[in-house]
Parts: C-alpha cells; sequence; structure tokens
C-alpha cells in the first residue's frame, strides 16, 4: 500500500497543472488552521465560488469551494481554495445543491449540459461571508488493515472547511 502511495505521489508531482500546490487543499496531518485563526472563530471574508472540478482531483469532483479573497480587512495574497458547509440555504456546495437551489425541487441526475449551464451563472460570483473554520479527521489510520480489509482511500488526515453561517453582501463584495 505505501509502494503504491509512493507511486501515486511521484505520478502527481510530475504533473503540471496550475492549481497542484493549493496548500489549502493538501492533506493536513495535525489539526491546524489554514485561516491563520483559531478555530471557530466567526470571520467575515469576501469569497468567490469555485469550480471543484477545475482541480481534477477525485475529492474536489462535482463541489463548489469558497476561493477566500479577503478576510476582515486583509486581502489574502496566496491561494486560500477551501470546502464549506453552507448554514444559510443560500451557498450549494455541489451540482445537485445548485440544480435545487435554482429549480426548487430536487434531481436524481443531471446532464452535463444542465451542469455546465448553471455553472455559469455561480461559478466566479463572489460573496461577503461570515464564516467559521473547523474541520473533522478523515481516512484510514496506520495499522487498518490489521482489522479491516483495505479499502481504498486516502491516508488519515484533517481536513478544515469553512461553516458559512451568514451572507452579508451577495456580488461585488470586494467593493
Amino acid at each position: 500500500m505505501k509502494i503504491i502511495s509512493a507511486i501515486f505521489l511521484v505520478l502527481l508531482a510530475a504533473c503540471s497543472h496550475p492549481y497542484k500546490k493549493i496548500r489549502s487543499l493538501e492533506p493536513n496531518a495535525n489539526a491546524t488552521e489554514r485561516l491563520k485563526q483559531p478555530f471557530g472563530t466567526i470571520l467575515k471574508m469576501d469569497v468567490e465560488i469555485f469550480d471543484g472540478d477545475s482541480l481534477y482531483l477525485k475529492a474536489t469532483m462535482s463541489t463548489f469551494l469558497l476561493k477566500i479573497i479577503r478576510i476582515e480587512d486583509s486581502v489574502i495574497n496566496d491561494t486560500l481554495i477551501l470546502p464549506f458547509k453552507d448554514e444559510t440555504d443560500e451557498l450549494p456546495s455541489d451540482d445537485f445543491e445548485l440544480y435545487e437551489l435554482l429549480h426548487n425541487k430536487p434531481t436524481g441526475s443531471l446532464s452535463s449540459d444542465v451542469i455546465d449551464s448553471m455553472k455559469r451563472n455561480y461559478v466566479g460570483k463572489r460573496f461577503r461571508i461570515a464564516a467559521y473554520e473547523t474541520g473533522e479527521f478523515a481516512g484510514l489510520p496506520d495499522g487498518y488493515e490489521e482489522y479491516q480489509d483495505t479499502k481504498a482511500g486516502q491516508d488519515f488526515h484533517f481536513r478544515n472547511y469553512l461553516t458559512v453561517i451568514g451572507i452579508i453582501k451577495k456580488n461585488n463584495a470586494s467593493d
């Protein structure tokens, strides 16, 4: 398993994708903050909806992420992109949630044409939000295979994300 992981990492390093070095999406071995503020600190921030498909990572396919532009009054110079959970019911975090918000009904499947059409009006939109950083541990810890059949998955790590609790301003959030 470790040999396969090593080969995967070498192949991943060889790929020249423009977002391959986004630190905020790399597995976090420890529970450390990406926003450089204590977990649970409510912050006002300007964000832009980011298409997870554009990262070409299995973990972000069919999802939307938040690209953080400004935290409080500080402009972010690094690329900082995080997954999010929305408690306002106004920021869908995946294709199906977006469809449900736009059409007021759930769907069992979506065609690529419908997805592309919805994304044109959502990806890139900016918002000023109130949110806090939190996270959870995920993946398989060392020694897992001694007790259970090995499953495909990530190594044990901490997954940071934002919890959006308020939308202060829609569109033109940088004004």
